[in-house]
């Protein structure tokens, strides 16, 4: 198949496209690659076009091994900007896929692998599925069984420590390995509010605690071919699912345990052995020197600074420490490096966005200090903001008085630590299983479980769970052939497509906590989203573009446009250069279906009325943004220009109405679902009669969904050109529920319309963040035999190993976004949700238990409904049996039957 390349990598982010470099580049080409390759430095990234280097894109694909999907081969960084910015050429590919160079360029300096290593052998068949008899009264014991273990270590050659895995606390979080060469385990650490200079997640730091005598000696292996048990010593690594640890045995005598505790910002390692065995804790240095790059999308190079490291002896600390500060304010405006000046300014946002909110990356500091005893090793960590003078004294000493403090308390940090994740696995639970040999049930338990924990391990701070690579990715620093521990790719930004898959199957988990520092992240930007709208349209509104910066919700410099600051490029202020980004604002109202979400599952009011004003902020957007087109003949707003998210595009300016999209249908589902639930929840209890008027009149306004001979149509005029695999259409079921089963059983809603647009779907993937699975489940296709159903769908979803170079069976490959991706099991979790409860979304919070389940699979469920009721029981052998807490909502909750 002949694709197109040489486009901005957002041009493709959303498809997989694989291939493999051909072995033929013309000698002209190769010349120029490798005189530009050694003198890099030299070379302006906006100088590499195909005319100047003498090169096509197939002889820069040839040459370096670029792989669309999964990386540049061994193109340098300027190279790489080449390839995501040149729009003037293409590439035609054939074949299979290899992430290694196969080029000339593999003999240059840091250039890729040549050869894969050999592959990892497969992974043992899963466990049968099982009926765990405890669910009621010790749950503990049930997602015991649900723990990974290894009984060895493969080897660690890649790019990545494939040996990983996951600790956290919802603010901080860990990789987590051994290195049996060298005696030790190390943890890199991470944060979601760790925010470099250049406005890209940083790790926090690398710290490796080694043992004295080698613990694994006894076993038998190499680093070339790994490590396992051998006749003198076993070996064994688990993730204690129970209390969030994970724990490495030696022999019957030595267990290494490291966990960070779920009410202490700090990194434990604890060693339990009656043998003498000393423990020293080091810092690894992963950014020894400042470094200056273009971050992706961006139009400005940034310097971000070197981390620091003290220890006792160099620098008269009183413990070893390090930090990762970022410049002042004054400093980086001086120096024309304030990442959010730029963006406010090269964005047009107005000099009212300065003053909107504060700019969180001036001044962030970030790292932890050490301290040590026989027994436990405890590492403080922290994210504040410091002054320059104040580092040592300040930032450096409170974390050593802290680590001081935890040490002397650990027995009591480690009972809250344990009583925490008791009441999380207490919350809910599923279980699914069979009678047959079928490995599927137990595949989707596991799964599900392992998703929950890592949502749990990264979502207690006010920033999204990062979808390319979540806090868990495990890259090697350069030094040790990685691409580096802070690389991910698509960067530091979130698109709202992918950042909100995790969070959909929260509620209904009884993790409402969890979703709420979604809200609480969009909450704290809303007011520079606030000043962009009065700025762009001279209008108060609040819209938030497909991809945001969770500190600022600023979009991509390089979407938006590079050199555009103060004239606009010749194009309205609000108009973005990408014509993926144009006009595709919907997640808004997504990001509103959330809120109304949250208080119907919690009854919170108090978090409702704090989140309601956004809400209907978005909705003025929505009721001002086309007013200047009148309404039609139905009285309906026309809404015209937009875009059906991704797929259908509005690629000109001045927009053309043939290629354009009027009435985009997610859009208009979006605010048929969410300014409906607002006047039903919020009425006139928490409404002014104003705004109770104003969204009854807006709500007649709305214009009907677009349904072309019986089937939903992804907008009222479409263009003819596609450019994504969304289906627009099917956002009628999900996110925003028009149509679902919950609805047809409980109210007898005809719902066929949707059914033959998901019979119609143009594009049937699911991985990653599609959401042919969700969409399935909401319909009610619970069939297991057929294909295409929910129950298949989820099966293949939980099928899917971990991404190369990882081996944690949580850690999803690539897709769409970078591994270990946050979408993949997400959606699958949602699914899931949908398929044992559905809400009916009516005034009574209704819900529907099991509207899309087979028959052939049992399960066991304790799960949260709205209004604050708990829906618990099994299905066994086809036959339902449940209870409601409390009775009095017993009505509420219709049992549908399974398929």
């Amino acid at each position: 198949m002949a694709v197109s390349f040489c486009l901005p990598k957002h041009m493709v982010h959303r498809v997989s496209l694989v291939y493999v470099a051909f072995s033929f580049v013309s000698v002209s080409c190769e010349l120029e690659l490798r005189h530009s390759y050694q003198n890099i430095d030299s070379i302006h990234r906006n100088d590499w076009v195909c005319d100047i280097i003498n090169c096509s894109c197939q002889d820069f694909a040839n040459y370096y091994g670029t792989i669309a999907g999964y990386g540049y081969g061994c193109a340098p960084p300027a190279a790489q900007a080449w390839w995501s910015n040149t729009k003037n050429c293409d590439a035609s590919i054939v074949g299979g896929k290899s992430q290694y160079c196969n080029g000339s360029a593999c003999h240059l300096p840091g250039a890729a692998p040549c050869d894969p290593p050999a592959p990892p052998p497969p992974p043992p068949p899963p466990p049968p599925s099982r009926k765990c008899p405890s669910w009621a009264t010790d749950p503990l014991s049930c997602v015991a069984y649900y723990n990974v273990e290894w009984d060895n270590l493969l080897p660690e050659t890649t790019a990545t420590w494939v040996n990983t895995m996951p600790i956290g606390n919802g603010i901080f979080a860990a990789n987590v390995f051994a290195n049996a060469t060298a005696g030790s385990v190390l943890a890199l650490i991470s944060a979601g509010g760790a925010w470099a200079e250049s406005g890209e997640l940083f790790k926090v730091g690398l710290v490796n605690i080694s043992f004295d005598p080698n613990p694994f000696v006894g076993l038998t292996g190499s680093p070339t071919h790994g490590y396992t048990s051998s006749e003198s010593a076993t070996f064994k690594q688990t993730m204690d699912l129970t209390t969030s640890t994970v724990r490495f045995e030696i022999g019957s005598d030595i267990t290494i345990s490291m966990y960070i505790p779920a009410t202490t910002n700090a990194l434990v390692v604890e060693l339990d052995t009656t043998a003498k065995i000393t423990m020293t804790t080091s810092v690894v240095p992963i950014r020894p020197s400042p470094s200056t790059a273009t971050p992706a999308f961006d139009c400005t190079a940034y310097t971000t600074s070197a981390d620091v490291i003290l220890t006792p002896a160099a620098n008269g600390t009183a413990a070893i420490a390090w930090y990762h500060h970022n410049q002042n304010a004054t400093t980086a405006r001086l120096q024309k490096q304030s990442y959010f000046d730029n963006v406010v300014s090269g964005e047009n946002l107005g000099p009212e966005a300065l003053q909107a909110i504060p700019d969180g990356i001036e001044s962030l500091t970030f790292g932890g200090a050490v301290a040590e005893s026989p027994t436990a090793v405890v590492v403080a960590l922290a994210i504040g903001k410091t002054a320059d003078s104040d580092l040592v004294s300040g930032f450096v000493a409170s974390r050593i008085a802290e680590a001081n403090k935890y040490s002397t308390s650990l027995e009591a940090i480690k009972s809250a630590h344990t009583a925490w994740w008791k009441r999380f696995w207490y919350r809910s639970h599923l279980e699914v299983s069979t009678s047959t040999a079928d490995p599927a049930p137990f595949l989707v338990t596991r799964q599900f479980i392992l998703q929950r924990h890592l949502t749990a391990l990264q979502a207690r701070s006010p920033f999204p769970i990062k979808f390319n690579g979540m806090l868990f990715t495990a890259n090697k620093p350069t030094s040790m052939g990685g691409p580096g521990v802070d690389y991910r790719q698509w960067g530091g930004l979130s698109w709202w497509q992918n950042e909100r898959s995790p969070y959909y199957s929260m509620l209904t988990a009884g993790d409402g906590d969890l979703l709420e520092t979604l809200l609480a992240c969009f909450q704290n930007n809303w007011p520079l989203a606030q000043a962009r709208t009065q700025h762009y349209f001279n209008f108060s509104g609040t819209f938030w573009p497909e991809y945001t910066h969770p500190l600022f919700g600023t979009t991509h410099p390089n979407s938006y446009g590079c050199n555009r600051a103060d004239n606009g490029g010749g194009l309205p202020y609000w108009y973005s250069a990408d014509r993926w980004n144009h006009y595709n604002v919907q997640g808004g109202l997504d990001l509103s279906l959330f809120v109304l979400d949250h208080y119907s599952w919690t009854s919170n009011q108090t978090t409702f009325q704090k989140y309601l004003p956004m809400v209907l902020s978005v909705l003025d957007y929505y009721r001002l943004r086309w007013k200047s087109n009148g309404l039609d003949a139905d009285g309906k707003i026309i809404m015209f220009p937009t875009q059906a998210v991704e797929t259908y595009q509005c690629p000109n300016y001045p927009p053309n109405a043939s290629d354009c999209v009027t009435n985009d249908t997610p859009s208009v589902a979006g605010l048929h679902s969410v300014v409906t639930k607002v006047l039903m929840l919020a009425g006139e209890s928490l409404l002014t009669p104003t705004q109770k008027s104003t969204l009854e009149e807006f709500l007649l306004t709305i214009p009907p969904i677009p349904v072309v001979n019986g089937t939903v149509t992804a907008g009222a005029v479409l263009p003819a050109q596609t450019s994504n695999v969304e289906n627009p259409e099917l956002y009628t079921l999900h996110p925003y529920r028009v149509y679902s089963a919950a609805k047809a059983v409980a109210n007898q809603m005809n719902i066929s319309n949707a059914t033959r647009a998901f019979n119609a779907k143009k594009f049937g993937s699911d991985d990653g963040w599609c959401q042919v699975a969700p969409d399935a489940a909401l319909l009610g296709l619970g069939n297991l035999s057929v294909t295409g159903h929910a129950p298949q769908l989820v099966a293949a979803r939980a099928a899917v190993g971990p991404a190369v170079g990882y081996r944690y069976p949580a850690f999803m490959p690539h897709f769409q976004d970078y591994e270990p991706s946050a979408d993949h099991l997400g959606m699958f979790a949602s699914a899931v949700t949908f398929m044992v409860l559905q809400p009916v979304d009516d005034a009574n919070g209704t819900a529907v238990l099991l509207p899309a389940w087979p028959c052939e699979w049992d399960i066991a469920f304790n799960v949260s409904a709205p209004r604050r009721t708990t829906v618990a029981g099994s299905l066994v052998g086809g036959k339902l049996s449940f209870s409601v807490d409390p009775p009095s909502r017993t009505a509420a909750i219709v049992a549908a039957r399974c398929q």
